[in-house]
């Protein structure tokens, strides 16, 4: 895989590490490319955001007046497991909802940890 695949900026996720510009590591990547200027060309930049984690779908009451989102992923022993995420813990600085995704087994890299929100959404 390279950078001239994809149609960024975008998200991947790898459940095995790859190659991409360099071997990385498994898990949800955000893919983008700096701005270049007159004296430096546009730069492609992958950054982790957490170990693997799908989004399988969209997830409601019977009212249809809450929705969420199914979420998929290996916990730290690497047994799968499903969690119903509600959407209201994307509010603020999700803290919550990143305690409830490490409480889960998921591994989320601190410096990276605000691209989530925009993932999950």
């Amino acid at each position: 895989m390279s950078f001239d695949d994809l149609d960024m900026p975008c998200f991947i996720v790898k459940d095995n590490w790859f190659t991409l510009g360099g071997k990385r590591k498994p898990g949800v990547w955000y893919c983008h490319e700096t701005e270049g200027s007159k004296h430096k060309e546009p730069t492609q930049i992958a950054l982790r955001i957490c170990s693997p984690l799908y989004i399988d779908s969209v997830t409601n009451t019977e009212g249809g007046q809450y929705f969420g989102r199914l979420l998929r992923f290996r916990d730290t022993l690497g047994h799968w497991k499903k969690w119903a995420m509600p959407m209201e813990l994307l509010r603020g600085s999700c803290e919550e909802l990143r305690g409830e995704l490490l409480a889960a087994g998921v591994e989320i890299e601190q410096r990276n940890r605000n691209h989530l929100a925009t993932y999950l959404q």
